[in-house]
């Protein structure tokens, strides 16, 4: 009996990183993702039953397994694809070293924030955190995951304010809901004594242009 792979790959349109993809973690419309070598937005789609290759499904049993990410994930991963989805009812997984859920980066950075100010046992349940980190390796985390979301919501939107020069005067609303968020969580002493939030900007909003 054949029977579709359970992934895919896809490559960046932009820098051809290239990503495995699990087929049963993509919504049936499609998922907007960010390739984080280049910062590309680009639409994932899987791909029709005839285009994949028949596979026997006891052919999976040596596959690895899908693990939430701990403190044990490489730190020096090369890349990684953020992926834009509506919440799900808890933290998606992560698919592989290179291959996110915009919301799981999201709630580790937010959760671990908020352990850092919470008393013990006190973190809401339900979020997924990965380890405690450095507050300053989570600051910077936190902003590029802030300022990927803009990009991950509004593609379109994005890709012409690059073309037309006018990212900052486009996106003044959203980035400044993004920094408020960023103050909340970080605090407002690493925020005001950090350039992670304005460095975010222009590396991830801004495609390497300085703007902000």
């Amino acid at each position: 009996m054949n029977s579709m792979m359970a992934t895919f790959q896809v490559n960046c349109p932009s820098c051809g990183s290239e990503f495995d993809i699990d087929r049963y973690r993509v919504p049936t419309l499609g998922i907007a993702a960010i390739c984080s070598e280049c910062f590309r937005t680009f639409r994932i789609e899987v791909p029709a039953a005839s285009d994949a290759d028949p596979t026997d499904p006891a052919d999976w049993d040596d596959a690895p397994d899908l693990e939430l990410e701990s403190e044990s994930t490489p730190a020096d991963s090369t890349a990684e694809l953020v992926m834009d989805e509506s919440p799900p009812p808890s933290p998606a997984p992560v698919v592989d070293e290179g291959f996110q859920d915009l919301s799981s980066l999201t709630a580790e950075a937010l959760a671990e924030t908020e352990e850092e100010r919470a008393p013990q046992g006190a973190v809401a349940s339900g979020l997924s955190r990965f380890g405690r980190r450095d507050p300053h390796d989570r600051a910077r985390r936190l902003a590029r995951v802030l300022v990927s979301d803009i990009i991950a919501y509004y593609p379109e939107k994005h890709a012409e304010a690059v073309r037309e020069g006018r990212v900052r005067e486009t996106f003044e609303e959203e980035v400044e809901k993004s920094r408020r968020e960023y103050i909340e969580q970080v605090g407002r002493e690493m925020a005001d004594s950090t350039d992670y939030f304005r460095v975010a900007l222009n590396e991830v909003l801004a495609r390497g242009t300085d703007v902000y």
